[in-house]
């Protein structure tokens, strides 16, 4: 779990942090995504303006997500800059409009990351990945893996309508 501190933020008006998260405290497997690593992560909390607050930093780790042709396994490393900022329920109450983003309360004492951390790391993935350049896939009729082996599905016969594309 990873935590900003509000108290510890509000006597040093910034806060200063190094962590190594082990992989087995994000849930991502709905995403296709399956961490390899610890997520390493370099943040810098700090006020902005009188009651919001602005974390800055990096996060890194190590993932496998499967081959969108084949879904063979294919690793990657992800590294990406973060900037999130989070208005206090304070703010919001004097604000009129409506307030669509992250949110905190002086009074909790501090704010967890790990959701918001998920969410920078599924964001930031790749959307499609392939196991190699060209990927062929697998065979619809038969199943094959067509990168490894040949298809023994039988020919299909092609529409006579198709014909006049095929010719030119």
């Amino acid at each position: 779990m990873l935590y900003i501190d509000l108290n510890e933020l509000q006597k040093t008006n910034k806060l200063i942090s190094q962590e190594f998260i082990g992989p087995d405290e994000f849930d991502l497997d709905k995403f296709g995504i399956d961490l390899k690593s610890s997520v390493g992560i370099k943040l810098e909390i700090s006020h902005s303006g009188i009651d919001d607050l602005l974390l800055e930093g990096t996060v890194e780790t190590d993932l496998e997500q499967k081959c969108r042709k084949c879904l063979n396994p294919v690793a990657s490393t992800l590294s990406a800059s973060l900037e999130l900022l989070f208005k206090s329920k304070h703010s919001l109450e004097n604000n009129d409009g409506i307030e669509d983003g992250l949110q905190f309360d002086w009074k909790q004492g501090k704010v967890d990351l790990m959701d918001h951390l998920s969410q920078e790391i599924v964001l930031n993935a790749l959307s499609f990945v392939e196991c190699r350049n060209p990927c062929l896939g697998i065979c619809a009729g038969c199943g094959e893996h067509l990168n490894d082996s040949v298809c023994v599905c039988p020919e299909q016969p092609t529409d006579p309508r198709w014909d006049v594309l095929l010719n030119n």
